[in-house]
C-alpha cells in the first residue's frame, strides 16, 4: 500500500469507530487549509471483499456465516477451564462462565463484559456523568446522538399486541408492589457481519 498522509486516525472499525469516522467526515475541516479531513480507520479484523449494498448486504459475506446463531454459539462462553489469554472470568450461571480480555486487545471488542447488549441511558444517567466528570455530557448534548442511532437501526419497543401473558403478569406484579415499569427495546439481531477484532472476536453491525 502506498504511503498516504492522514489528518485523523481512528483505531477500531466497530460500531463506535465507524460512527465517529462518519461524523468527522461529514463536518470535519482542516483548520489550516479548510479542506475536508482525511481519515484513516484501522482494524485488525479481516477485510471482507465485495461491494457493500446497504439494506441488502453481500451474498459473498453471507456465505461465510451461513447460520449466525450456530456460528457464534459458545464463542463467548465456555463450560470448563480458563482459555489462553483470558484475564478473568465472570459467572453467568452455575457451571458456566464468560471470559474477558482475550488476547492483546485492551479496549473495544476485547472488553465485552456485558455480552454486547447495551440500552440507551436515561436522562438521569447522563446528568450523573456530567456531575461526576465535569465534562459536558448532559442529556442536551448526548441524547440527540442516541436518538439518531435508534432511527438509523429502527430500534423501538415491542408493540403491546405482541406481549404475552407472562409479560402482563410481571408488569401487574411490579405495579402491585409500587414498582413502575416501562417497555424496553428488544435485542436486535445483526444481519451481516462487517468486521472482526480482538483476537478473532467478531464484531457485528447491522447493514440496515
Amino acid at each position: 500500500m502506498a504511503e498516504k498522509p492522514f489528518d485523523v486516525a481512528i483505531v477500531g472499525a466497530g460500531q463506535a469507530g465507524c460512527t465517529l469516522a462518519g461524523k468527522i467526515a461529514e463536518k470535519g475541516v482542516h483548520p489550516s487549509t479548510g479542506e475536508p479531513l482525511r481519515i484513516a480507520v484501522l482494524d485488525r479484523g479481516p477485510n471482507f471483499k465485495g461491494k457493500h449494498n446497504s439494506g441488502y448486504g453481500s451474498p459473498e459475506r453471507r456465505q461465510m456465516f451461513t447460520n449466525l446463531s450456530q456460528d457464534f454459539s459458545g464463542r463467548y462462553t465456555r463450560w470448563t477451564g480458563m482459555p489462553p489469554g483470558a484475564r478473568r472470568k465472570v459467572p453467568l450461571q452455575p457451571g458456566q462462565e464468560i471470559f474477558l480480555q482475550r488476547g492483546p486487545a485492551i479496549f473495544g471488542g476485547g472488553t465485552l463484559p456485558y455480552i454486547a447488549r447495551t440500552r440507551a441511558p436515561f436522562d438521569i444517567d447522563m446528568q450523573v456523568w456530567e456531575e461526576e466528570t465535569g465534562a459536558d455530557w448532559g442529556p442536551g448534548i448526548l441524547k440527540p446522538y442516541g436518538q439518531q442511532v435508534h432511527r438509523d437501526f429502527h430500534i423501538h419497543v415491542r408493540p403491546k399486541a405482541t406481549l404475552c401473558q407472562l409479560d402482563h403478569l410481571v408488569r401487574e406484579a411490579a405495579l402491585s408492589i409500587g414498582i413502575r415499569t416501562r417497555l424496553s427495546p428488544p435485542p436486535r439481531r445483526p444481519s451481516v457481519p462487517e468486521s472482526a477484532a480482538a483476537d478473532g472476536l467478531r464484531t457485528l453491525k447491522s447493514a440496515s
